[in-house]
């Protein structure tokens, strides 16, 4: 895990010129477009680090709530069970597990529900493998996300086999393909 320092991930600039934002900043800029916001807890092993990035998430979010109720559309995830269970209920949408592409995803779904999670997002591999799996995991009561998916068509085909969410790196490129006429595509969903 890098340290660099606050201030000079700041000083970085993105493609449009505006700096790194904070979470707050990022939060209250889709909290205006009514967006949806996916946070991730790492490092994937939990431990020290993870819980105490949890516990400053769930503070965060359940100070927003008391504020601003319904004005956050945010979803709780992390690789590490322990820390998506202790984030389940902070995020105003779900909390989730995230699957790592050598888990067993069926089992993960399992646990993830029993433990009070209410999404899993899995690797666009364990899809790929078994179109099936997005409907067994679904059966759980457990709902399904997939990412990252940066390919139209993957998107697509993820769209016909049921998931919930698509995650991706590239939303506005991804939805900007989808509309090209090369791809047939309509507005993105």
């Amino acid at each position: 895990m890098g340290r660099t320092p606050f201030a000079a991930v700041r000083d970085l600039r993105l493609p449009d010129g505006t700096c790194v934002p904070t979470l707050t900043e990022a939060l209250e800029l889709v909290a205006r477009r009514r967006a949806f916001l996916v946070t991730e807890v790492e490092p994937e092993a939990g431990g020290a680090a993870g819980a105490r990035t949890a516990r400053l998430l769930a503070g965060l979010l359940h100070a927003r709530r008391l504020h601003r109720p319904d004005a956050d559309r945010v979803s709780t995830t992390s690789f590490d069970l322990r820390t998506a269970a202790a984030l389940a209920g902070c995020g105003s949408v779900s909390g989730a597990l995230v699957v790592a592409p050598h888990v067993d995803p069926d089992v993960a779904a399992r646990r993830a529900r029993d433990r009070g999670l209410t999404d899993v997002h899995l690797h666009p591999v364990h899809v790929r493998r078994d179109h099936d799996v997005v409907r067994r995991v679904r059966r759980l009561g457990v709902q399904v996300a997939v990412g990252v998916v940066n390919d139209p068509e993957e998107a697509r085909l993820m769209a016909r086999l049921g998931v919930d969410m698509v995650c991706t790196d590239d939303p506005v490129g991804l939805a900007h393909r989808r509309r090209s006429p090369v791809l047939g595509g309509g507005q993105p969903r």
